[in-house]
């Protein structure tokens, strides 16, 4: 069968004969319907004691045999034949079982008809890593059982957010049937201390400058200097655009975390730099990403996450005192982001110091 999951099948009547609607869910997404009309009564229940009789050798799904069975028990049980039960509404309430890798599956290709993004959808489907119980439908599951399938070494954020991602996980199971609550909202969100805000010094930016300069790395010190006087995300890098007159950066909405557009200036010792760097072949991410850790190896300056971005924007804070304008610039909605994130106390006017790192300063 090239069914990932069947949903469940109606009997009707309609003028004069009974009629059945095969719906199912194929791999690829799509739902399809088939009709199946009978002319009389006796064909109807033949077709019924097929279906209880020999269901496992049929391409039929267990759980449409499960509904009918139910459904013809309820009528031997209240005293009244099909045709009374179907006329008057009443259908067997048989939830189908969807196991947790169907469940992910499911969502993820629900969420990617929705449009959401590679970065996203990679998330989601990273949900099949936890230790979710294999053999208990989904329906079953109870917040214990999430509980337990938390990795021993994450950190309370990280939980955090897969309690979100497992909580909008089973609000799409819920919408389709497929399952009757919602157990991860019942699970408290840990609290985790906040980390300072760590930035990079203008020196730093300069060792890291250096070093790829002194490895022949040309679009190595091309991504440093843009992460550095952009604020840009590292998914932004490779798709931005510029404007008709080259004075800003255009990110647009598929690349942006956001979802939304935006225009971010170029300073004028952006320019500078990238008319002494001239045409640079991009490199891919992984490739930067390695660079990255061997350049921190070698100077020994510390790893921060999303560093260059966060000492963006402290630094240009400090040098324009404007925090909506560079909220504005890091894709954010509310100036609320900026401080708990992004923004560390640096001393004032080491912005300037910051944004006058040139490129004469290494021959160029």
């Amino acid at each position: 069968m090239n069914c990932l999951t069947l949903w469940v099948m109606k009997l009707y009547e309609n003028d004069g004969k009974w009629c059945v609607r095969h719906q199912k869910l194929t791999r690829s997404g799509n739902l399809r319907t088939r009709i199946e009309e009978f002319d009389s009564q006796e064909e109807r229940e033949n077709w019924l004691d097929v279906y209880d009789e020999q269901g496992g050798q049929l391409s039929i799904s267990q759980h449409q045999i499960a509904e009918f069975i139910q459904l013809k028990r309820i009528a031997k049980d209240s005293g009244r034949s099909l045709s009374q039960l179907v006329k008057g509404g009443v259908k067997a309430q048989y939830m189908i079982p969807i196991y947790w890798d169907e469940a992910v599956e499911l969502f993820v290709m629900a969420k990617d008809e929705q449009g959401c993004r590679g970065n996203t959808l990679m998330a989601y489907n990273g949900l099949k890593k936890l230790s979710m119980p294999t053999d208990v439908p989904v329906s079953e599951f109870t917040s214990h059982d999430i509980k337990l399938a938390r990795p021993k070494r994450m950190s309370n954020y990280s939980w955090n957010l897969i309690l979100v991602r497992l909580g909008t996980l089973f609000t799409f199971l819920q919408m389709n049937n497929w399952a009757n609550h919602n157990p991860a909202k019942e699970i408290p969100r840990t609290l985790h201390d906040k980390k300072e805000v760590e930035v990079f010094t203008p020196d730093q930016l300069r060792q890291m400058i250096q070093w790829g300069f002194d490895k022949v790395n040309t679009p190595f010190v091309h991504r440093v200097i843009t992460y550095a006087y952009t604020g840009m995300r590292t998914s932004e890098y490779e798709n931005y655009t510029l404007s008709d007159n080259e004075s800003h950066i255009r990110i647009n909405a598929r690349s942006s975390k956001t979802r939304l557009a935006r225009f971010i200036p170029i300073c004028p010792e952006l320019k500078e730099w990238w008319i002494r760097l001239g045409a640079v072949r991009i490199e891919r991410q992984t490739q930067y990403e390695q660079d990255r850790r061997a350049m921190h190896k070698s100077t020994g300056i510390k790893r921060i996450p999303n560093g260059l971005r966060h000492s963006y924007a402290s630094y240009r804070l400090d040098e324009c005192q404007s925090e909506y304008k560079v909220a504005r610039i890091l894709g954010h909605s509310s100036t609320q982001t900026l401080y708990e994130h992004y923004r560390a106390l640096v001393e004032p006017g080491h912005g300037k110091l910051w944004f006058n790192v040139g490129p004469e300063e290494f021959g160029l």
